[in-house]
């Protein structure tokens, strides 16, 4: 197989477990009620739902959206020359396959809550499609998981910028932005500065037509070690201080690095495959866990079972998204079965003529 089909095989592979760590992310601010008092998720009384609350959410979860950002990128300018003409037609394409669903799903959380909260203002509503709540560090639409797809449009328009970077100030363009990103300018912020970074860096590669996992492979083993090395520190570091953005930002390159180097060794070994329902699940199961289930979920299976110890939290935590994922998958395949062309279009997929009706291809171009 050769480097680019086993590339884009690893990309298939890995898309929905890191879906999943979004799933994570958005399961660690919940607090617990233990002998009538209030427990903070963040609290080292309980030490190993703490740490592995850390772990996942914190670290291993963050390298998710990076991944997309990275994806995105590379498939941006893949095997083309840009110019206008090519520009035009992808941000058409990105209509369908991004803004469209953006407006879906955003629509469809406002409605949820208007009959949650019997009514919104006109303001209300305007600010549910872009900025609904957020700080200088970061803002999000009302389908707050969102902000992903309304950070990769903005970049999307602004790609002839990142083109002209990348062309004129060569691998310094990339230091630039990094650094950028480690900095935290405020009102610009840490998710449009990472998504521009990452989707840059993406973008290099494919530009200079060169394939990532070949770079990737020849610095596997240094770049594993580094990675647990920064990877222990951050951890120490987020528990003893919080977060050092400098230190968090170098683990989240190095396991973004590690992990496509982790599913490259177990799919030479033939220990993993892409499994086709999983990947194209993957953007339903990122759009409508939250806050269609896992708030429920989450609360539902506190009532239910009322966790009060360590190891209680740390099943919690699992179950709630384990129980949220399946639920996820199962609405996707009834869905697809039913009314298949709708579920494209609200998850922004396009179909091969001659395919089944649920055997989707991400589009990449």
């Amino acid at each position: 197989m050769s480097s680019e089909k086993v590339q884009s095989e690893l990309v298939n592979i890995l898309r929905f477990p890191l879906i999943v760590c979004v799933l994570f992310v958005h399961n660690s601010n919940s607090s617990f009620i233990v002998d009538g008092i209030s427990i903070a998720a963040n609290n080292l009384d309980y030490p190993l739902f703490y740490i592995n609350k850390i772990l996942i959410s914190n670290i291993l979860g963050r390298i998710a959206t990076p991944f997309f950002f990275f994806i995105a990128g590379y498939y941006f300018f893949f095997k083309t020359t840009f110019d206008k003409n090519v520009y035009v037609g992808k941000l058409k394409k990105r209509f369908w396959t991004l803004l469209i669903p953006y407006l879906f799903w955003n629509a469809s959380c406002l409605s949820l809550l208007y009959f949650e909260n019997k009514g919104f203002t006109i303001q209300n509503i305007i600010n549910a499609f872009w900025y609904n709540y957020g700080n200088e560090i970061a803002t999000f639409p009302i389908a707050y998981q969102f902000w992903f797809v309304r950070d990769l449009i903005i970049i999307s328009i602004l790609s002839p910028i990142i083109y002209l970077i990348i062309n004129k100030l060569k691998i310094f363009g990339l230091f630039l932005l990094g650094f950028l990103w480690s900095v935290q300018i405020p009102y610009v912020g840490d998710q449009l500065i990472r998504g521009l970074f990452f989707f840059a860096l993406g973008a290099w590669f494919s530009i200079n037509k060169k394939t990532f996992i070949d770079y990737f492979i020849r610095i596997k083993n240094n770049a594993f070690v580094l990675f647990l090395i920064f990877l222990v520190s951050d951890i120490t570091i987020i528990i003893s201080y919080g977060v050092n953005y400098y230190v968090h930002n170098v683990t989240i390159i190095l396991g973004l690095i590690s992990v496509f180097n982790l599913a490259y060794v177990l799919l030479e070994k033939n220990k993993i495959s892409n499994n086709v329902f999983l990947s194209s699940a993957s953007f339903y199961v990122f759009a409508i866990h939250d806050p269609w289930l896992m708030r429920y979920v989450s609360l539902g299976m506190r009532m239910l079972f009322k966790p009060q110890s360590d190891i209680g939290f740390l099943v919690w935590y699992f179950a709630v998204v384990i129980v949220v994922t399946l639920l996820c998958l199962s609405f996707y395949y009834l869905g697809m079965f039913i009314f298949p062309k709708f579920m494209n279009l609200i998850t922004g997929h396009v179909m091969k003529k001659n395919a089944s009706r649920n055997i989707l291809v991400i589009h990449k171009a």
